[in-house]
Parts: C-alpha cells; sequence; structure tokens
C-alpha cells in the first residue's frame, strides 16, 4: 500500500514504483494500492496532465489529476464535513457498496468523524484502459478513484482513504454506516482482485437477540453524536431528541428497519435546520412494544 511520504520527495520518488512494476512477470506478478493520499504536492498543488511514459499514466491511468483539494474552501469546516462520493455499480471493487445505498443512504468521505484526522481529496481524468471506481457528484461525476492493470501487473488509485468511508442520510443528518463494520472491507475487494488469499473477509451477520439503546457517545458533545439501537426484529422505529420541556426538537428516525444494529448521527439541529442551545436533552426510542429513553448532554 502506497503512502505519502513527509518529507515531499520529488516526483523522481515515483520512477522506484515505475520500475518495480515494469519487472513483472507471470511468475512474480506485482500489484500496487495508493488510498487517500494528497498526490498533488508532486506538482506543487497544481493541475496536472502526465504524458506518455510517466508512472502516474502508464501505471496507475491517470491523464490528468484535477482539480485538486475539491473538499477545500479555504475554512476548517470544509474539510472537516462529510463529503459525497458515489461508488460505481457493478465495479469489481465498488460494487458492493453501490448496491448497498439508496434514497435513505448515500455514501460519503468523513476521515475528520472516522479517523480524527483532516484529508483533501482531488478528482482526476483517467487514462484510456483505466476503470473508474469513485465519481463525484458534485462536480459532474468526474473521477476520484480508479484501477487499472496490464501485463502481470495491477494498481489502485484512490484519493479517498478507504477507511474513511460511511453512509449518511443525503443531508448527513442521520442515519449513520461505517463502511468498514457495517458494510464491507473494500480492502478485502482489492486483494481480492489482487489474487491474494483472502480468509474470512465475509462474515455471518448475527442479528441482535433484544431491543436495546445505547449511551451517546461522546457524552457531553460538540456539535455531534453517535447514538446506536438494536431491534431483534422489523418494525416501525421513531427516534427522537426532546428538550427539558419535553418538547421534540429533532425527529433522527421515523420508518420501518429490519432487525438489525444502528447507528444514527445528530449534528445538533432542530427539525428547522438551526443549532439548538446548550443544554441537557434526552433522546427516546420507541419500537414495536419497546422504548427507552436517555440523557445526553450538549456544549456549546
Amino acid at each position: 500500500m502506497g503512502g505519502g511520504p513527509t518529507n515531499q520527495p520529488g516526483p523522481g520518488y515515483y520512477d522506484v514504483y515505475k520500475r518495480w512494476l515494469a519487472g513483472a512477470t507471470a511468475e512474480v506478478p506485482r500489484r500496487l494500492i495508493i488510498t487517500g493520499q494528497d498526490y498533488g504536492w508532486i506538482s506543487e498543488f497544481a493541475d496536472t496532465t502526465f504524458p506518455a511514459g510517466t508512472f502516474e499514466r502508464d501505471y496507475l491511468g491517470i491523464e490528468k489529476l484535477g482539480p485538486q483539494d475539491i473538499n477545500y474552501d479555504g475554512t476548517v469546516a470544509s474539510y472537516q464535513t462529510p463529503y459525497r462520493v458515489d461508488p460505481v455499480q457493478d465495479n469489481i471493487l465498488t460494487g458492493s457498496y453501490y448496491a448497498f445505498q439508496g434514497d435513505s443512504v448515500k455514501l460519503f468521505y468523513d476521515p475528520y468523524n472516522e479517523l480524527g484526522y483532516s484529508c483533501w481529496i482531488d478528482n482526476l481524468t483517467p487514462a484510456a484502459g483505466a476503470v473508474v471506481d469513485f465519481t463525484d457528484p458534485n462536480h459532474s461525476n468526474a473521477a476520484c478513484g480508479i484501477h487499472n492493470s496490464g501485463t502481470n501487473w495491477k494498481t489502485v488509485f484512490w484519493t479517498v482513504d478507504w477507511l474513511a468511508l460511511s453512509f449518511y442520510s443525503p443531508d448527513t443528518s442521520s442515519i449513520y454506516h461505517w463502511g468498514l463494520t457495517d458494510v464491507g472491507n473494500l480492502l478485502g475487494n482489492v486483494l481480492e482482485w489482487f489474487g491474494a488469499p483472502v480468509l474470512g473477509t465475509k462474515e455471518e451477520v448475527k442479528l441482535p437477540k433484544a431491543y436495546s439503546l445505547k449511551q451517546n457517545f461522546p457524552n457531553p458533545f460538540n456539535p455531534t453524536t453517535s447514538i446506536e439501537y438494536a431491534l431483534p426484529e422489523k418494525g416501525l422505529v421513531k427516534l427522537s431528541i426532546y428538550n427539558m420541556l419535553g418538547q421534540e426538537v429533532r425527529t433522527l428516525v421515523n420508518t420501518v428497519q429490519d432487525a438489525n444494529s444502528y447507528r444514527v448521527v445528530w449534528n445538533g439541529l432542530d427539525n428547522s435546520g438551526k443549532m439548538v442551545p446548550s443544554g441537557i436533552y434526552f433522546y427516546t426510542i420507541n419500537a414495536n412494544n419497546f422504548t427507552a429513553t436517555k440523557k445526553m448532554v450538549f456544549l456549546k
């Protein structure tokens, strides 16, 4: 797996990868994945077209890198906010993520929430033969992840970090699923395509045996917190936030859900889209004959 060196060497650094992949044979096939790396520093973050003969064009399958840093507008909030990306239908690497999403949830890139750090992502134009894995619906469905292959070698280049992919409702206010644990391990898909022996990537889904509502985390929080609950059977579920006066300030879930474990994110907004004041709040779940309430504290 490739990674961004902290001392930021020049473009020639990747000639090592080029020579290594060029030495692939039927007896010694070679594979490379680069994911979640801010690759643009090799050209001082200027949009770059790679000519034939370069590592980026011939092996990664990048014709042009850019526009860059698409999830950054000069504010900290921009690169700490989930950024929508789309997996590609029937894609050998990301098709399972496409099949999971629907009208109620979409895929977002969210490194700040998942991994605790910020990361910028880039658009790219794939070279002939490269296959698009992720697209950017915010910028005319430009590619932001591809895979490529040649004689005895295969590469993957994603400008998103696969560990930081999550599913939210389209407004990112609720219905949260972390791709890695709740949907599937994309790296397992990559390794399988690489031809590596992968054991135990498909686990039996164990449904909850009882209803439960967990304490939100973090608590106290500002402004985002996660709430987890479990359903042993299908039913109508309502999860709401109430203030100290017993007034409902936000409905997070109000739909029929299958038996499963769920995680929902509240971003501190009420039903009108306004930030609620600091204070004590309660969240209540009603599912079939199960009801539970817990307290949480919002601190600005």
